[in-house]
């Protein structure tokens, strides 16, 4: 993955590497991070863990786009933010995904992070058409994408669960 660093004017984000799973792991496994982000609550098991990152590599080596590891200015992992192919209700899709440690939350990095996802997508790769879901109780990520111009859609089904689903068309 030969990807020059999405920059914001806080982060700087690249696709994923190795040496970003100590961080990713303890971001996961937060019980903060788990109550929005995992479907029953639960941190995820190192077994999900890894397989993010190897559908992350993947999607990156199939497409040349996907998702980046976003860090401050310290060094300090403040989440992940990507775009990517992906089926809904058979249907293939752009989605944006992201994701926020703990320590960082209510501070505008979600809605900085997707800005930067959003632009590189419509002008590197000419997407218009985006779309984005999230679980109903889950409204932080619902302020999020109404922030950064999505429009909620209807509600749907995905992995056997009910969530919002939102998109933005550019």
């Amino acid at each position: 993955m030969d990807q020059a660093p999405l920059r914001t004017a806080r982060l700087v984000g690249e696709p994923p590497a190795d040496s970003d799973l100590p961080d990713l792991r303890a971001m996961f496994q937060h019980p903060d991070f788990a109550a929005t982000m995992s479907a029953d609550g639960a941190p995820w098991p190192e077994q999900r863990i890894g397989l993010f990152l190897e559908r992350a590599w993947a999607h990156w080596t199939l497409y040349g786009f996907g998702s980046y590891v976003f860090r401050d200015q310290a060094g300090a992992l403040v989440g992940y933010c990507g775009l990517r192919l992906t089926l809904l209700e058979g249907e293939p899709v752009v989605e944006l995904l992201y994701g926020v440690a703990p320590a960082f939350h209510r501070q505008g990095h979600a809605t900085e992070m997707a800005g930067a996802l959003i632009a590189d997508g419509e002008t590197r790769l000419g997407v218009r058409e985006i779309a984005a879901w999230t679980l109903p109780r889950n409204t932080g990520s619902q302020k999020v994408m109404q922030a950064c111009g999505f429009t909620y859609e209807r509600d749907i089904t995905y992995a056997d669960l009910p969530h919002v689903l939102y998109r933005r068309r550019g």
